[in-house]
């Protein structure tokens, strides 16, 4: 239910007789395997001569009913123009300091990498990649040379979709993000995400696999850094959950 139909809280509650406090645990557990997913699937993209958009986002920065403000996450990535593989990564700023190490670290030298002015990417030419520019305040598509930022912009717009449907607290929100993208890559290769889910939760929960064992103490929900690269070329289908979290209890391992 929490993985192909991501349906209400109440719904899973009422469908499976457990209380709420449970429920919202095994939420909480469930999004740990997604997250531990992306450890398995990790990848660069791009390569010489390969068109990679860059682009940040912020999420959230508005109010729920409740009236509680939901504070804004920012989030930085990267698409495969042809592939529509891609990367999406939450951080604190937009700075410099921020966004160099990422897309070295995500996108491979000898990209041809598309922006808008954002000053963050200034010395990419530096780095190892071609950079071109698209100036957003005087158009989407640049008259002259057709480069464009499209891809990614519709990256964030199903992203924000995805996510519109989530009362986010911050601890979560690297879990949201892997789901978004988990299904996606389910999808655009014709997997079933419940046996996908079901195999990532084996290698997780396995106690006789040490180097994973060792994976799962070292991965945090709220990881500093958060991450996930996948091959992913169908779009999105809105995930229409209302997810009622709440902070994880200290949970037994077995």
């Amino acid at each position: 239910m929490w993985v192909e139909r991501g349906g209400p809280l109440k719904d899973i509650i009422r469908e499976t007789k457990i209380d709420k406090r449970t429920a919202v645990d095994w939420n909480n557990f469930c999004r740990e395997v997604v997250v531990f997913s992306s450890f398995q699937t990790q990848l660069q993209i791009g390569g010489p001569g390969i068109i990679v958009e860059i682009d940040e986002s912020k999420i959230g920065k508005r109010k729920y009913h409740r009236g509680h403000p939901v504070e804004g996450q920012w989030v930085f990535g990267g698409v495969e123009r042809e592939t529509n593989k891609c990367f999406i990564v939450p951080v604190q700023d937009r700075s410099k300091e921020t966004l160099l190490p990422l897309i070295k670290k995500y996108v491979r030298p000898g990209s041809v990498i598309i922006s808008d002015f954002w000053k963050a990417y200034d010395t990419l030419d530096e780095e190892g990649y071609t950079h071109r520019k698209v100036n957003h305040s005087e158009h989407f598509v640049d008259p002259e040379t057709g480069h464009h930022t499209n891809t990614i912009e519709g990256l964030w717009r199903h992203l924000k979709v995805s996510l519109s449907a989530y009362n986010r607290r911050k601890i979560f929100f690297n879990g949201y993000i892997q789901k978004f993208i988990f299904l996606r890559w389910c999808h655009a290769n014709l997997k079933n995400p419940f046996e996908e889910f079901l195999r990532f939760a084996g290698q997780l929960y396995d106690p006789t696999n040490s180097k994973v064992e060792k994976q799962r103490q070292e991965f945090q929900m709220d990881s500093a850094e958060p991450y996930m690269v996948l091959e992913v070329s169908a779009p999105e289908e809105s995930d229409s959950s209302e997810d009622e979290d709440a902070p994880p209890q200290k949970r037994r391992r077995t």
